[in-house]
């Protein structure tokens, strides 16, 4: 029969794919394993040859935000543990970029495959402007600020914040809602989005730009051509 440790419970916290606790045990020839009612789980171990000092392990994506009880079993001792799983918001966009050529001051639709892959209900709305800036130009700055060998990094990195600051940009409005408005867990919706290309964009130029949906980004590319008289 297992021998059940009246230690303290060992606490692990995190997302569901990375919950994850720091304790101090002996170390064990067996690979310590968690017991979450009648699931066994192995752990992940990281530490040094005398004691395990971070143990973590994985869990449905879906699984929703609470509190459960189990044991950490190592060799033939059993440690309580809890178990806390935090919010997860995650969600699947595709496509992952969205490529635009169209005339000036036109607004343009696209539609957008929204998948809900995180633990909560999630809200949908992507009304925002996007920053668009000539394509490339980051990594052209980066390469010249770094060429500056006269500057320590800290110096060459106020250089292109402001270098980058003073590039020519434009505004690229974004409007889109879901429908129904909220995405349940594991569901998938379509979003049908319009982006108004600026009427004052110089044609003839990629522009480039990242909208941001729940920490999740879409690179955009815009090629504006001239309006039709």
């Amino acid at each position: 029969m297992k021998a059940r440790s009246r230690q303290t419970p060992i606490r692990f916290s995190g997302p569901p794919a990375n919950l994850s606790a720091r304790v101090a045990l002996p170390a064990a020839s067996v690979q310590p394993r968690i017991k979450i009612g009648d699931d066994e789980l192995p752990l992940r171990v990281s530490g040094d040859a005398d004691a395990i000092y971070s143990l973590a392990f994985s869990m449905a994506d879906d699984t929703p935000a609470c509190e459960l009880e189990g044991q950490v079993i190592v060799g033939d001792t059993m440690h309580p543990a809890v178990v806390t799983v935090k919010l997860r918001p995650k969600m699947k966009i595709e496509p992952s970029r969205i490529d635009l050529k169209a005339p000036a001051g036109q607004s343009v639709e696209t539609i957008l495959n929204v998948t809900n892959l995180g633990n909560l209900a999630l809200d949908f709305a992507a009304d925002q402007s996007v920053t668009l800036r000539e394509a490339g130009v980051l990594g052209r700055s980066v390469a010249s600020a770094f060429r500056k060998r006269d500057r320590d990094v800290a110096d060459r990195l106020v250089a292109l914040g402001e270098k980058i600051r003073r590039t020519p940009s434009h505004e690229l409005s974004v409007a889109g809602r879901m429908s129904p408005a909220t995405l349940d867990v594991g569901a998938h919706t379509t979003v049908s989005l319009t982006l108004g290309i600026p009427k004052e964009i110089d044609v003839d130029t990629r522009w480039s730009g990242s909208l941001a949906l729940l920490g999740t980004r879409v690179r955009i590319s815009v090629e504006p051509t001239t309006p039709r008289e």
